[in-house]
């Protein structure tokens, strides 16, 4: 019976949707993010450069893990 539940596929729910759609948003948006931080938020160049960096990173994890499922 066990070997039964671990042969099941993993049902794709709201909570994956919801984990695709914020990771593209991740990886489309820093750009835009380091725009704002630059010229409303008077920060400096590169450290905007490693906050875009940073938040890219993150969305290409988690699609990757979303996918790898």
């Amino acid at each position: 019976m066990a070997e039964k539940l671990q042969s099941q596929p993993r049902k794709r729910g709201v909570r994956d949707v919801i984990i695709g759609i914020l990771s593209a948003a991740m990886i489309m948006s820093p750009a835009y993010l380091a725009e704002i931080l630059m010229s409303r938020l008077r920060i400096e160049i590169s450290l905007a450069a490693i906050v875009s960096l940073g938040i890219f990173l993150v969305g290409v994890f988690l699609l990757v893990r979303l996918l790898k499922d």
